[in-house]
């Protein structure tokens, strides 16, 4: 029997794709501070302050009261050249600090009663000192506490966070001058007969 090759036709070649190159290092990126990327879209975190990080706080807010401290001292003892104003802001800022910092903590692991207790040890010893340089300093440095104060919560807040935070504490006052109003008059209402029976007599 004769028998015939069968010849099939090359298959079409494809012609080559061509990827384009592109010169120089690839673009830098990085997820934005507090955030990490899944799948596309990104997810923000919030990073939590460990028990070593709130006690650093607390540490901080100690060792700047006892610095307050000591320029009041100075100052009371007619030594010139010690910048009170300074030293009475950085102690602000890391009592701001530290309550932020216990404040992220509890929310996250719950109340903690030893990082309270130290805290409320270092913020009765900040006050005291507190109140001691505001009898000591001047309108000149009050004013430029007024000012270092408003620049470092603008910092933080921006210009309507620190606008709603002065509202807030506007509100608190005007609701504590008129809770002592209101007990002031009780008081004096109380008194009235007595008065009135003293200048009787």
């Amino acid at each position: 029997k004769n028998m015939r090759i069968l010849e099939l036709p090359e298959a079409p070649q494809r012609p080559a794709t061509t990827v384009p190159v592109i010169a120089g290092p690839p673009p830098a990126w990085s997820p934005s501070q507090g955030q990490i990327a899944a799948n596309g879209p990104t997810a923000t975190i919030e990073l939590v302050p460990t028990v070593g990080t709130v006690r650093r706080s607390i540490d901080k807010v100690t060792q700047l009261s006892s610095a307050l401290e000591q320029h009041c001292t100075m100052r009371r003892n007619g030594v010139s050249g010690s910048n009170l104003s300074d030293a009475f802001l950085a102690l602000n800022v890391a009592l701001d600090t530290y309550t932020e910092a216990i404040d992220m903590y509890e929310t996250a692991y719950g109340a903690s009663a030893d990082l309270r207790h130290m805290g409320e040890n270092a913020l009765r010893s900040a006050d005291e000192v507190m109140e001691t340089y505001q009898g000591l300093r001047s309108w000149g440095e009050y004013a430029t506490d007024e000012l270092n104060l408003t620049r470092y919560s603008i910092r933080k807040h921006g210009v309507v966070g620190t606008l709603k935070n002065e509202v807030v504490e506007v509100g608190r006052d005007v609701a504590d001058i008129s809770e002592g109003a209101a007990s002031l008059a009780r008081t004096g209402a109380g008194a009235m007969p007595e008065i009135v029976r003293s200048s009787t007599r």
